[in-house]
């Protein structure tokens, strides 16, 4: 699939590539402003947690990206023109790391610092893809 190219020659190459330009040109408008908020409340929820406020400011940030997950899970995580394209990939896999610690320890464990680095690292080539598309 050319997206998979793309995906391996922008990892692979740095500049922009003709082939980062075809991925570029593919996205869609409402997928790119969906990723950005996404990413962006995630993030927020993420270093609110790793600052040490209470649970609840934690909790009511937390509470701003859950709609935004639903919505990338129901109509984009599996898209086929989203399907294999980094930001996508990297999205999808933060999103299920918080899933599986969440699953595995209760929705009140405080991420450890291992998830929370690999979600945060996850949600940076996220937009550092976002922004070469």
């Amino acid at each position: 699939s050319i997206c998979v190219g793309c995906t391996l020659t922008s990892a692979l190459f740095p500049f922009e590539s003709l082939a980062a330009k075809t991925e570029k040109s593919s996205l869609p408008k409402d997928y790119t402003k969906l990723v950005n908020e996404l990413v962006d409340a995630l993030r927020q929820s993420i270093q609110l947690e790793a600052s040490g406020a209470n649970e609840l400011k934690v909790r009511r940030e937390a509470d701003n990206a859950k709609p935004l997950v639903k919505e990338f899970v129901a109509k984009w995580m599996n898209d086929p023109r989203v399907s294999g394209v980094a930001v996508n990939v990297e999205l999808t896999d933060a999103i299920r790391t918080l899933g599986t610690f969440y699953q595995q320890n209760g929705q009140r464990t405080p991420l450890s610092s291992e998830v929370r680095d690999s979600v945060l690292k996850s949600l940076d080539r996220a937009l550092v893809g976002l922004s070469a598309s």
